[in-house]
């Protein structure tokens, strides 16, 4: 119970009493930061073991690269990991791959190696939150600024109609012309670019789609990488995918919910008929409702001249006759209402013959 409180509150930044869709797909967000922190634990572990110099990690990629090929895949990542003694797993070393595959092509080479030594996890989450900003304040939010993606794609393709998706260099351009050099001088773009198609579950391949660009919505969640990354895996191998997994869940709210509406609908028109009960009438049973209060209601008996008159009247008058209709109707409610005294007519005495 206590863990998963504290899921909800990682996705619920505002104590709302529910959370929609965009804060609950931001779950996919916390896969690519688990990658991030498990990047900086194996930077960590490197820098302990063998050095940080630009040779020391060059003789480590030699000694990862088995085949000699210059290139790592990421099976020879994986591999090679495990030679050098790194003590997590193959799920660990293969998702911290996608971050170091800095071509799109599944492939790490030994000059996208070396960035693991300036490689920090903190900068890229403040600059991810940063880009967040620059998107809502300079480019018109998320959906838009991916309008704008897909129109440097169309410029970059040379096509007369938007395409589906857009490239990094769509990407880079976008941000570029919007000046983001000035407001951010220190960004890398590409492992921002990275991260974001880690989150989607998907390895990259230099292309964004429009729901891959959308789960920077959820940003605004509490980033926590232990308990919500562990619920996403559940979810998804459970029900599929995330957005199965949301339907399940606010399908099962929606008939609680019902539940207490009717049940709130009813208390409420039961008070509205409790307060709606003439004063006086509670004590003797007779309730005068609104009904018999109409019917009670005098009719009038004149023509249509009568009733043209009767429009014409000036103002105070008319307001002098409501205030006298009112009286005549309150003693005529009271009156309604008070119980009758009891009978002291004498029965008639038969008659003697």
């Amino acid at each position: 119970e206590e863990e998963r409180a504290e899921v909800f509150a990682s996705l619920n930044p505002r104590n709302l009493e529910a959370i929609g869709l965009q804060d609950f797909m931001s779950l996919n967000l916390h896969t690519a930061i688990l990658a991030l922190r498990r990047l900086e634990h194996f930077q960590s572990w490197l820098i302990e073991q063998f050095g940080t110099s630009q040779d020391v990690f060059r003789r480590v990629f030699a000694a990862m690269d088995v085949q000699s090929a210059g290139v790592l895949t990421r099976k020879g990542f994986a591999a090679g990991a495990q030679l050098l003694g790194y003590p997590c797993g193959e799920a660990a070393t293969c998702s911290m791959f996608s971050l170091l595959d800095r071509n799109f092509d599944g492939e790490v080479s030994l000059r996208d190696f070396q960035k693991l030594r300036s490689f920090k996890g903190e900068e890229v989450l403040k600059h991810l939150i940063a880009l967040k900003q620059f998107v809502d304040d300079k480019l018109g939010g998320v959906d838009a600024c991916y309008k704008k993606f897909q129109e440097k794609e169309r410029a970059v393709q040379s096509i007369s109609s938007l395409p589906r998706v857009a490239s990094f260099d769509a990407f880079q351009k976008t941000f570029t012309h919007a000046g983001i050099s000035r407001e951010m001088p220190s960004v890398d773009l590409k492992i921002l670019f990275l991260f974001i198609t880690e989150a989607s579950g998907k390895h990259a391949n230099g292309y964004l789609t429009q729901s891959e660009w959308a789960l920077l919505k959820g940003l605004s969640s509490s980033a926590v990488t232990g308990n919500p990354a562990r619920l996403r895996k559940v979810l998804v191998c459970q029900y599929g995918s995330m957005d199965q997994a949301f339907q399940r869940m606010h399908t099962s709210w929606m008939k609680r919910a019902l539940v207490k509406g009717l049940k709130q609908m009813a208390l409420g028109g039961l008070a509205r008929a409790l307060c709606n009960m003439p004063a006086g009438c509670e004590a003797h049973g007779t309730g005068a409702g609104p009904a018999a209060i109409a019917s009670s209601r005098p009719r009038s008996r004149g023509g249509p001249d009568q009733l043209s008159s009767a429009r014409r009247r000036p103002r105070s008058a008319a307001r002098s006759g409501s205030a006298s209709a009112a009286a005549a109707l309150l003693r005529q409610r009271t009156t309604h209402c008070r119980p009758r005294p009891p009978s002291t007519a004498v029965a008639p005495q038969p008659s003697a013959v």
